[in-house]
């Protein structure tokens, strides 16, 4: 990913796609990953989708910054992967600025970022 920083390359994708769970379809069959897979994909997901603004991405990591960890998951786990989310969401808004990302105003994200840094009800995503 980070050879192919910012061309947000189908094949590259794919590949990061396969180590991240919540990107897969429910139709795949459930896999171990181990956490530190898992947060090495999202930050070459972060890389690969560099500068791009990509709503796909956008709405997956804004997703998973705000997920609650499950059973099975240490909260160091949860949280180095959450900080891996916010780095790479980061990275794929980078240098929009306040023009920010044309087309994904409807994500609410600087309210969902507050929001998660603050706490509070959580916010549904009518559209």
């Amino acid at each position: 990913a980070a050879n192919k920083r910012g061309t947000c390359d189908p094949a590259t994708s794919k590949m990061l796609c396969l180590h991240i769970p919540s990107l897969l379809p429910s139709s795949f069959i459930p896999m171990e990953l181990a956490s530190t897979v898992q947060a090495s994909a999202v930050a070459g997901i972060g890389l690969l989708y560099q500068g791009s603004s990509h709503r796909l991405m956008t709405e997956f990591l804004l997703n998973e910054i705000g997920k609650h960890p499950i059973k099975d998951q240490s909260n160091n786990d949860r949280e180095g992967f959450s900080l891996l989310c916010g780095l790479s969401l980061g990275m794929v808004n980078l240098q929009k600025g306040t023009s920010t990302v044309c087309g994904l105003e409807d994500l609410r994200i600087e309210e969902r970022l507050h929001k998660y840094i603050s706490g509070g009800a959580e916010i549904s995503d009518s559209r």
